[in-house]
């Protein structure tokens, strides 16, 4: 077996949003979750959306937009600036993050549903306050899917190339487009 180390290193960070499947009665289906990651090569092996627990998150709709976003409390104000809605929005609701644990969302872009996961290792330092989990990539994303039994998509090969698990517009591409978002 391989021995792995990790190294920190600054990334450009990406966000995307995944609709609201089943909101347990708390959020509608016209709800996205504004999910954040400085791993976007790992997007196709997405398989959770991590919030804390111990966080609010707001429920917000933009001015002139028919769809509510969830974003941490504590990072409300930059994320409007980040999105464009200036202060030109409303808080609709504001939820405890353990209260979304075990809801679901739509993947951006593949035929399968995200759940939604509460993680300690989720912090208001920068992003929404709700983390893109692949299993297969990073120790924390690891050890949260070990916890919650997901499963593990390793969607680039030896050679770093995207693998078919990624989708058909990405595979075969080279992870060296990595090297773009840097």
């Amino acid at each position: 077996m391989a021995e792995i180390e990790y190294h920190d290193v600054t990334s450009t960070s990406v966000s995307f949003a995944e609709r609201v499947k089943d909101g347990k009665d708390i959020l509608d289906n016209d709800t996205y979750f504004i999910v954040w990651t400085t791993t976007p090569w790992t997007i196709p092996a997405s398989e959770a959306i991590a919030v804390n627990p111990s966080f609010k998150y707001d429920v917000v709709q933009p001015a002139g937009s028919e769809r509510k976003f969830v974003v941490a409390d504590a990072l409300l104000g930059s994320a409007a600036q980040a999105y464009g809605w200036g202060d030109d929005y409303e808080v609709v609701k504001t939820v405890q993050g353990s209260d979304l644990d075990r809801m679901t969302a739509q993947h951006p872009y593949m035929d399968r549903e995200i759940l939604v996961i509460n993680g300690d290792h989720v912090t208001a330092d920068a992003g929404t306050g709700l983390v893109h989990t692949a299993p297969g990539f990073g120790e924390d994303d690891f050890a949260i899917g070990q916890k919650y039994n997901l499963p593990i998509i390793m969607n680039v090969d030896d050679r770093g190339y995207m693998t078919e698990e990624a989708g058909p517009d990405f595979e075969g591409v080279s992870m060296m487009m990595r090297m773009l978002f840097h």
